[in-house]
This record gives structure tokens, C-alpha cells and sequence, in this order.
């Protein structure tokens, strides 16, 4: 039998039209998280854990080049670090020893 199908293909890119970016230190972390951050405004962030719930929230002032979290009072574990803005959501997974 010659008879064949066929099924479309999809291209997908995606070119972000920002620049923001997220990153944190030190990568595992006891005490505290250190965010650099290059967005304008007010950010707010929240740490989850794994299993989605939020463990903390934390909002920075406009222009801030460098901010803390205090992640002391954490479980051991991997969490996730999400920074919420008017413009767009990013996630940086970090580990609290």
C-alpha cells in the first residue's frame, strides 16, 4: 500500500522585545538570595516551592541595581524565584541548604 499522510508543521520563534533579565546569588543559598536585575519600576517577587504555594513575598522599589531576600527561615529544598511585573513574568530556580 503507497498511500501515506502527512500532518502540518508549526514553526514557532519567539525574538523577546525586552531586555530584562533575573538572576541570583549565591546558587545554592543558606541565608539570604542576592538579585540583580535590570527592569524599571516596582517589582514584586515570590518564592514557591516546588508543590506551587508561596512561601514568601517580597516587593522592590523602582531602579533598585541590587536587592536581598532573607531565605533563613526556609525548609531545605529547591524553589522557585518568580519576579512579576506589569510587562512580564520570569522564574529562576534556586536551592536553600
Amino acid at each position: 500500500n503507497a498511500d501515506a499522510a502527512y500532518s502540518k508543521i508549526a514553526v514557532v520563534t519567539m525574538n523577546p522585545t525586552n531586555n530584562y533579565s533575573l538572576s541570583i546569588y549565591p546558587n545554592p543559598a543558606t541565608e539570604k538570595i542576592y538579585i540583580r536585575q535590570n527592569a524599571a519600576g516596582t517589582q514584586t517577587y515570590h518564592v514557591r516551592n516546588l508543590a506551587g504555594v508561596l512561601v514568601l513575598q517580597k516587593t522592590f522599589s523602582a531602579n533598585s541595581a541590587q536587592n536581598s531576600i532573607d531565605v533563613s527561615s526556609l525548609s531545605k529544598g529547591t524553589y522557585l524565584l518568580i519576579r512579576l511585573s506589569d510587562a512580564q513574568q520570569e522564574t529562576v530556580k534556586f536551592i536553600k541548604q
